[in-house]
């Protein structure tokens, strides 16, 4: 087994799913805090009680605060609602109908990062999922066609959205700055007067530096995905005889 194969494995027994991720990173946040010198008094390791018991109040506060849980909702409908379409009909012969582009490794890649870069900047949700299920058809397509592929660019190119999509209408950050009021509950009381009461799309979205840096990587990263797929190694994937039924 490769260096590479047993790092898989490991990661795949201590991060299992993505709740032990968020598991992890609160516990790593809460030792941190406890290690970290405060500024309210509370400095040196006698005080470790009276540290834990303000951290757990705040981690407690910050979780199940009205505002967060609104966002938290939000988010898992975006990503939920993004699910559902990308395994609807439509969507499904969509990708069916992009397939036959998909005749050489590098046009395979051109054509699910160009796509899934579009998708992405519409719906994150949409296009997280719809990057994966490109990925699993266009490997069903080239085992039965028997075209040349890299799993690895493929799987690569499906995940390209993360680049862009928070830039686009579906962005977590600029869809919260857009109510009104939402950035003057951030701040204290002396600076709220200095906040605006929202930032729309024009500032955001639509602005000329956003569009600019959408559309250059638009063309950079699928060109940059088409001169990959030529330049490493292919081979016929060879999936699961369920694999093809269900493609």
């Amino acid at each position: 087994m490769s260096f590479l194969e047993r790092y898989i494995k490991g990661v795949r027994f201590f991060l299992p799913t993505p709740f032990t991720i968020a598991l992890s990173l609160t516990v790593f946040s809460l030792v941190t805090a406890m290690m970290w010198p405060w500024n309210s008094g509370v400095n040196n390791f006698q005080n470790w009680t009276e540290k834990s018991n303000l951290l757990f109040e705040y981690w407690y506060e910050g979780l199940w605060n009205i505002n967060g849980l609104a966002f938290a909702i939000q988010m898992m409908l975006m990503l939920l609602l993004g699910h559902v379409l990308a395994l609807s009909p439509i969507i499904d012969n969509c990708i069916k109908s992009l397939l036959p582009i998909c005749k050489t490794n590098a046009k395979s890649a051109f054509t699910i990062t160009l796509i899934t870069l579009i998708v992405s900047w519409f719906n994150w949700g949409l296009g997280l999922v719809f990057g994966a299920i490109f990925c699993k058809k266009i490997m069903n397509y080239a085992s039965i066609n028997k075209v040349a592929l890299n799993p690895g660019l493929i799987g690569a190119a499906g995940y390209c959205g993360l680049m862009i999509w928070h830039g686009g209408i579906s962005g977590s950050s600029l869809i919260k700055i857009t109510e009104s009021g939402h950035l003057a509950s951030l701040t204290n009381e002396t600076m709220k007067d200095a906040v605006p009461s929202l930032i729309d799309f024009t500032d955001t979205v639509f602005s000329t530096m956003n569009l600019v840096i959408t559309l250059t990587l638009l063309f950079l990263v699928p060109t940059t995905m088409y001169w990959l797929g030529k330049k490493v190694k292919t081979e016929i994937p060879k999936l699961k005889e369920e694999n093809r039924e269900n493609s």
